[in-house]
């Protein structure tokens, strides 16, 4: 019997050193969001399940035939496609996605946490204090964002756009010659209509099927049950059949 209640108290301990940071791999002390359904997904280099917590400083990485929902702390949903990588970090109240390559929609809730998605020193931010849903992918030096409910700003070193909705602002890196640019890179900023495509989209031609429309599949009814609080925005659990 004494030697039982020492292995609970024990276990208890640990228990409370792994949630405060001591476990492996977890040594962050900001919870940024929780995975809440997906396939292929590894966290810092571990293979995880659904229900998985994300701290500030992890990187998920999403298989070729994965997707990764992520349901955020304090309000907003991400979905992340096959082949994306993106590492998550927390600096106050902001939450900063830094996107090496792949895909991310966005869903941000009217009162959500401010959030921004970060790729080669380009920064994109839906608008704070209003919804905002949308698409940013970056590869092979391209970034494209395309806003399917209110706006996403965009900004970076000589870079100033905004892509409102229904629009796509595509930035394409190419070589600098100027001084200036510490990064010896520069952007050129093309913006469109989304539904005006050409040859050039082949990041966003349909090959990969996640969209923002599709995050009530991913997002469990319970969640939605708490509809009223900034996780989980209208956009998903009214697409659920939730709320109508």
């Amino acid at each position: 019997m004494h030697t039982t209640k020492h292995a609970i108290i024990l276990s208890c301990s640990l228990l409370v050193l792994f949630l405060a940071g001591g476990g492996p791999g977890y040594s962050r002390s900001a919870v940024v969001g929780i995975i809440v359904s997906g396939t292929g997904i590894k966290v810092s280099g571990y293979a995880v399940p659904s229900n998985t917590a994300l701290f500030s400083g992890d990187e998920v990485q999403v298989s070729d035939r994965g997707t990764a929902v992520i349901k955020l702390a304090h309000g907003g949903v991400l979905v992340l496609s096959k082949q994306t990588t993106a590492s998550f970090h927390q600096q106050g109240d902001s939450i900063t996605v830094g996107l090496s390559q792949g895909r991310i929609s966005v869903a941000q809730p009217r009162a959500g946490t401010p959030m921004e998605v970060s790729a080669e020193g380009i920064r994109v931010e839906p608008e704070r204090g209003a919804e905002a849903t949308g698409h940013i992918i970056f590869s092979h030096g391209k970034l494209s964002v395309t806003s399917t409910e209110g706006n996403l700003r965009i900004e970076g070193q000589d870079v100033a756009a905004e892509a409102a909705s229904g629009m796509r602002v595509t930035l394409n890196r190419v070589p600098s010659n100027e001084a200036s640019a510490a990064s010896g890179v520069r952007w050129v900023v093309y913006q469109r209509h989304a539904n005006n495509k050409t040859a050039d989209d082949s990041d966003d031609n349909g090959k990969n099927p996640t969209a923002i429309s599709h995050v009530a599949a991913h997002v469990p009814p319970a969640a939605c049950e708490h509809a009223a609080s900034p996780s989980v925005p209208a956009v998903a659990c009214h697409e659920n059949g939730e709320g109508e």
